[in-house]
């Protein structure tokens, strides 16, 4: 599973996605919101995006609505914005504001857990074991800071 190389140049949002090869239903979300377009020309934005692993594994009835919201562009737009943020914004960024509201007025609430091996080594680098970065105390990133030409991506292992 590749999900997403830093080696090659950033494209734009949308074309990271179909590049990781492990957000199908994510990007399924994208279409049938109607908002494929606008990933890929619009922007600066944040997009966080669970992979269909991270979807298939969240709390059942955040599963249903992502599933409801699969058939129905109005549902599909509406759920989509909570994952988009207008702006970019790094992690560090993120985790300095505390909180933000998503394009759809959602409040994230952002939490930074720091796991300390020993007094002398305070390591922050996410996703390498030592900080985790957690949405709404659901969903713990997993991918920081994937650039785009439009925006940022960050990973995330659950629906919020």
């Amino acid at each position: 599973m590749a999900i997403l190389d830093f080696s090659t140049p950033p494209s734009t949002i949308f074309n990271r996605l179909l590049e990781g090869g492990v957000f199908p239903y994510f990007i399924h979300l994208i279409e049938t919101a109607g908002m494929k377009e606008e990933l890929i020309t619009g922007g600066p934005f944040t997009v966080f995006v669970p992979t269909d692993e991270a979807i298939d594994t969240s709390d059942p009835e955040k599963l249903k609505e992502f599933k409801e919201a699969l058939k129905d562009p109005v549902k599909a737009r509406e759920v989509l914005n909570r994952y988009i943020i207008n702006d970019t914004y790094r992690i560090h960024q993120i985790a300095e504001k505390g909180s933000i509201q998503s394009r759809n007025g959602y409040e994230l609430k952002f939490k930074v857990i720091c796991h300390i091996k020993d007094e002398d080594n305070l390591d922050m680098d996410v996703g390498g074991g030592k900080v985790d970065f957690y949405i709404n105390d659901t969903a713990r990133v997993t991918l920081a800071n994937v650039p785009c030409l439009n925006g940022v991506i960050h990973i995330i292992d659950k629906l919020y």
